[in-house]
């Protein structure tokens, strides 16, 4: 087992770099920032990162990124200006899961990430994933390696600009930023409540539906960005991972360590 791994988390709003100490689950250092910012801020944080380093032996990068351009925007830079062993996270046969998607090779890098994280921490289990972000994705593990399906739906930030440019008079504005009292009394708050608890009820009704699917207890995991605005809202419990994907990307070096 690597006993460290610089872990790449590229989503469609943040993008989040680490150095995980694999035994642990450990996250020993943290760079976040916009994915706007990845042509100034990508590179130079890895770098970073491998300069600090004093092991013997090379560190490796695993990258998982729901943008499809990156490898090609920098995998050849970071392949020509580092030495340690460089991986980008994709299906392979080799995955602990048995996942029967129509074309797994298109199920996302996120999705697979955040399987592996629950197949390995809570192996045997049934597990519900919910991915809160740009979009929103729940996933279903049953005992810790079987991928029985999933749902996509659009995430709180998409709702709210789907919105306004769909219509004539209804503003934009980010999640969070308005406070919103049930029931609405500004356009703002109307909008913002019914984002909220629209996808509330969603995933409430998803869990309840997906969790009779399982022969057994079912824990239920939430991560993502956008979690945080709609924890509150949801009927059910759930255990909160928000560097779920980034850890669990650095343990694909452990299970699929196929360098480029």
């Amino acid at each position: 087992m690597n006993s460290y791994t610089i872990a790449v988390d590229i989503g469609n709003t943040n993008t989040h770099i680490g150095l995980i100490k694999c035994a642990t689950r450990s996250i020993l250092s943290l760079d976040i920032f916009p994915s706007r910012q990845l042509d100034e801020r990508f590179i130079v944080t890895i770098r970073s990162i491998v300069d600090s380093l004093q092991h013997a032996m090379p560190v490796p990068i695993v990258i998982c990124s729901v943008i499809k351009s990156i490898e090609e925007r920098f995998g050849k830079d970071l392949h020509d200006s580092s030495t340690t062993p460089l991986v980008w996270l994709r299906y392979t046969a080799q995955l602990p899961l048995h996942i029967p998607y129509d074309d797994p090779l298109l199920l996302g890098a996120d999705r697979i990430a955040n399987m592996l994280y629950s197949s390995v921490v809570f192996a045997h289990e049934n597990v519900i994933i919910i991915d809160a972000g740009t979009t929103i994705t729940v996933d279903y593990l049953q005992n810790g390696r079987d991928f029985i399906g999933g749902v996509i739906l659009p995430g709180p930030a998409t709702q709210l600009k789907s919105l306004h440019a769909s219509t004539d008079q209804l503003p934009q504005f980010e999640p969070g930023t308005v406070t919103a009292a049930s029931p609405g009394l500004s356009t703002e708050t109307c909008m913002d409540i019914g984002v909220r608890y629209g996808i509330a009820g969603a995933l409430s009704l998803l869990v309840g539906k997906y969790s009779n699917l399982f022969n057994g207890p079912c824990r239920i995991l939430a991560t993502g960005g956008a979690w945080p605005y709609l924890k509150d809202a949801v009927t059910f419990e759930v255990k909160h991972i928000p560097e779920l994907t980034m850890v669990g990307c650095a343990l694909y070096a452990n299970v699929c360590n196929r360098p480029i």
